[in-house]
This record gives C-alpha cells, structure tokens and sequence, in this order.
C-alpha cells in the first residue's frame, strides 16, 4: 500500500512515518474486522470518557496525529446512514423539526464519514431502500481529510472526506421527503470540545 502513487506521494508531502501510515491503512480495511466501527462504537456511546482511553486512546491519538499531516480538503460532501430502529437515529428522524431546527447544533462524536461522489451518498448501503427511514446530511463546505488514498484495493471507492473528530455543525434547514430527512449543515470549529490538543500551529497544505 506504502508504495503506491497517491501514497508515496503523500509521505514526501506530508513527512508521514511508517506508523502513520499503518495506523491510516487500518482505519480502512474491512475485513477481518472494521476496525472504525469498534472506534466509533466507544466514541459514540455513553461509554466515552474514562473508561475507553485504556482500550482506544493509544490506536485514537495515532490515528488523529497521523490524520492532523494530510492536506486539508474542503469541499461539497454529504453522508447518509439508515435509521434502522437506532435510538438516537429514530429519535431525531422522529422529532426533526425541534432536533434539527435551524441553528441547532449538530455534533458527530467519532469518525464520521463525508462522501463527495453523490453516487455513494445515494446507494442502498448508505441510503437504504426507497421505503427505509434514512437521514442525510448535507454540508456545502465541509473540512476533512482525503482517506481514499489509504483504501484497500478491493474495496469500492467511496470518495471519503473525513472530519477530524468530534466534527461540529450548526443546522441550516431540514426536509422530509417519503421516508428520507435531508438536513443541510454548517460545519463549525472543534477546538473547545477536541479530543486531543492541535499541534502547534504550522502551515498546513490545501487540497
């Protein structure tokens, strides 16, 4: 994976180690085991604080160090998740015009994933099927950073922009149309509410 285009060059660019770019790959891959969705699964729930920095604090500060090299994008991107019966998703699904009011603040607690391909934003894994509950959050300008150089070669491409957690948002307006709630958002900073302390501040590059 290191020695591909995209990637080498991102590790003369960025001075990325070794270990960045593991720790980058990892966040990735699928299989065994999604390791992203047993980080966001201790970020997200009532069990963040304390009791996780034992069990993701060491892989959470590699990962967000590592991410905090890449250039910054900021684009037009938007993520889409099925409600499924969530509690927290069928809650704000259920009650969006007082959850998602304008000016309303909208936080995301872990690695929450931004596409910019709409293609991958409107498919049935992210979208659902026509008669599903799904929420769909659309952000004009949107800063992350580009994880698709670090996709394992037989996953499908998801042009993924990814915020550096917690990502803070204000609500511009929320619609429902059938079964999906499309709401408009505002990214907003993190700084009071990071996780980790920024670096010292250098010049960082744009994509």
């Amino acid at each position: 994976m290191k020695a591909t285009p995209a990637v080498t060059d991102l590790v003369v660019r960025c001075a990325l180690t070794d270990d960045d770019v593991r720790v980058l790959i990892t966040y990735k891959v699928e299989s065994p085991f999604p390791v992203y969705k047993w980080l966001n699964a201790l970020l997200t729930s009532s069990r963040r604080g304390i009791d996780s920095l034992s069990s993701v604090g060491p892989f959470f500060t590699l990962l967000y160090r590592a991410q905090e090299k890449l250039p910054v994008a900021q684009c037009r991107a938007a993520r889409a998740v099925v409600v499924k019966n969530i509690p927290a998703l069928k809650s704000t699904f259920d009650h969006y015009t007082s959850r998602l009011a304008p000016g309303m603040e909208l936080n995301f607690w872990g690695f929450s994933s931004f596409s910019t391909d709409d293609a991958v934003i409107n498919s049935k894994a992210f979208m659902g099927a026509t008669d599903e509950e799904a929420i769909v959050y659309s952000c004009p300008e949107v800063s992350g950073v580009d994880m698709e150089p670090f996709r394992p070669p037989s996953m499908a491409a998801e042009a993924e922009i990814l915020p550096l957690p917690p990502s803070m948002f204000k609500v511009i307006v929320a619609t429902m149309v059938g079964k999906k709630l499309t709401v408009v958002i505002s990214q907003v900073s993190n700084t009071d509410d990071a996780y980790i302390a920024p670096r010292p501040s250098t010049a960082k590059e744009s994509l």
